[in-house]
């Protein structure tokens, strides 16, 4: 009976002593600071963008008690469209049965220019008459993106990204080229500004150059929401250019810094 008691003694001893506990996996889990802090991360990105082409059509009266209308149908641009963009937010980690993973909140602001073009069929009476025309609209967004990283090996991540927020798109420089030469000149819109709910939604890859440099590629999806010219000098009616949801597909590139 005293053996017995003594070996319990001991086992007992065993468990309680830093060394079995720093032996331990459970222990290692909970103390293992990669599992448990998180940290700051600064990012840049630039991006080309793809304006979606959907062959709207809008067909607008800009003078009243005239026998006319002015039909504006978008059409795919050929120039260069992007974004740049830097977010600030925190890495934090995420832990499942299947894999490790990391959340990346961040609050990001991103400077879009995009052209828009398209073909303009101008009706007076019988006759009608055939412009080409043009617009710049940049697109200023504030988001909160949020970033889910899969640890698929110690170097690369795939990852998902959701970003929720508002953007404020200057409609600007709106140009109609005749496709005659003697037709004569179609009216002329203002620039104007709107205000409208966005959301982007991604998948790319991470890929750590240390533990404090990564860079990704990816791609990324944004609705920018409505976008609008203002009306014409020389028409009397409250008529106006718009685009009720501007959205492109983006190819994406990054480098983010772990602060």
């Amino acid at each position: 009976m005293k053996q017995t008691i003594v070996c319990l003694s001991v086992i007992s001893g065993l468990i309680t002593s830093p060394s079995f506990a720093a032996a331990s996996p459970s222990s290692k889990i909970l103390e293992s600071p990669a599992l448990s802090s998180y940290s700051w991360l600064g990012r840049v990105s630039a991006s080309l963008a793809f304006p979606i082409t959907t062959n709207q059509f809008q067909t607008l009266i800009l003078l009243d008690g005239v026998n006319g209308d002015s039909t504006y149908q978008r059409q795919r641009n050929t120039k260069l469209n992007g974004s740049i963009g830097v977010s600030l937010g925190t890495e934090l980690p995420l832990i499942s049965k299947v894999l490790i993973s990391t959340w990346q909140p961040t609050l990001s602001y991103y400077q879009g220019l995009f052209n828009i073009n398209g073909i303009l069929s101008q009706r007076l009476g019988a006759v009608i008459q055939g412009y080409d025309y043009e617009y710049v609209v940049d697109a200023s967004q504030v988001m909160f993106d949020n970033k889910v990283l899969i640890t698929g090996t110690n170097k690369y991540h795939p990852y998902g990204s959701v970003g929720l927020g508002a953007s404020f798109n200057l409609a600007r420089a709106y140009r109609a080229h005749p496709l005659d030469q003697t037709f004569a000149r179609s009216p002329v819109f203002s620039n104007n500004r709107t205000s409208a709910f966005s959301y982007s939604l991604g998948l790319g890859l991470d890929i750590d150059y240390s533990s404090n440099l990564a860079f990704g590629l990816g791609y990324r999806y944004v609705d920018y929401g409505l976008v609008s010219l203002n009306t014409s000098p020389v028409q009397n009616t409250s008529a106006k250019l718009k685009l009720n949801n501007l959205t492109t597909n983006q190819l994406i590139a990054e480098l983010t810094v772990r602060l």
